[in-house]
C-alpha cells in the first residue's frame, strides 16, 4: 500500500508520512494518535515506513517513540536499499561527537533497540 495524503497547511487530512517529510513532528504525532494505521503504511519507491522516514529525517525522539509503540515491527523492516530505521538514524551522528543532539540520539537508539533488539543484528547494505 502506498502512502497518499491530501495537502493542507494545518496538518489536517495529511498523512503521517507527509507530515514527517515536511518536518512537522508535533502534527505527525497528533495525526498518528488519531490514525495509528498510518504507521503501517509503506511508501514507494523505497518501501519506507513512517518510522524509517522519521529516522531518515531525524524526527523528534517523541515521534519516533510513538511510531515504535504503534508498529514495533517497523524497527526491523528494511528498505529496498537494505537499510533499517536504525541504519538511517545512525547514518549521521556527526553532531553527537560534539555533544549536540546526544540525548535524542540515545533516546532513539534505546527506543528502537528496546522494541526490537534484533534490529542491531541486521547488517547495513553499505
Amino acid at each position: 500500500m502506498n502512502s497518499i495524503g491530501a495537502t493542507g497547511t494545518s496538518g489536517a487530512g495529511r498523512s503521517v508520512q507527509r507530515l514527517i517529510t515536511s518536518m512537522q513532528w508535533e502534527q505527525a504525532e497528533r495525526r498518528l494518535a488519531e490514525h495509528p494505521e498510518e504507521a503501517f503504511t509503506v511508501a514507494a519507491p523505497l518501501n519506507e515506513t513512517a518510522l524509517a522516514t522519521a529516522c531518515r529525517m531525524k524526527a523528534s525522539a517523541s515521534l519516533i517513540s510513538a511510531l515504535v509503540h504503534v508498529n514495533p515491527n517497523a524497527a526491523t523492516q528494511t528498505l529496498i536499499t537494505g537499510k533499517t530505521p536504525l541504519h538511517l538514524w545512525c547514518s549521521d551522528l556527526r553532531l553527537t561527537s560534539r555533544g549536540v543532539g546526544f540525548d535524542d540520539d540515545v533516546a532513539v537508539l534505546r527506543t528502537i533497540l528496546s522494541a526490537r533488539p534484533s534490529a542491531a543484528t541486521v547488517p547495513d547494505a553499505d
